[in-house]
């Protein structure tokens, strides 16, 4: 009996020392993102190189920032994490985004849109990204 309860005691040590090495998740999360920005409705379908883009994602404060204005994080998971911005006020119009970046992957997207005062699109654009983490280690 006493080495079952040796054994038992053995195993809840190591499945603490287990939880307690593992790294908690960083409230802040800086990414370094590679592809391309296209021109929505531009009829040439030329795609514009996107290299070193930076964005943070701060889950604490549930924003993300890296185009032109900070969305907020409608949705965050183990795998992805969704933002929005809407009509946040931009060089006398008003500007939106929203997209997604998958946790695992490190594929991002985003579509963002410049609206005049008179409420006509003058800027629409598409990012599809790949993402690093490049947050320092200390």
């Amino acid at each position: 009996m006493s080495n079952i309860i040796k054994i038992t005691a053995m195993m809840l040590a190591l499945a603490l020392a287990g939880r307690c090495a593992q790294a908690a998740e960083p409230t802040v999360i800086n990414l370094s993102c590679d592809g391309t920005m296209g021109i929505v409705g531009d009829q040439t379908g030329t795609l514009a190189p996107v290299t070193k883009m930076g964005l943070v994602v701060n889950l604490a404060e549930r924003t993300v920032s890296g185009f032109s204005v900070v969305a907020r994080i409608d949705r965050a998971d183990a795998v992805s994490i969704s933002f929005s911005n809407q009509n946040s006020p931009y060089l006398g119009g008003a500007y939106s985004v929203m997209g997604g970046i998958d946790r695992v992957t490190g594929a991002a997207w985003a579509t963002t849109a410049l609206e005049a005062s008179d409420k006509k699109i003058i800027m629409n654009d598409t990012y599809d990204l790949v993402c690093k983490v490049t947050n320092r280690l200390f």
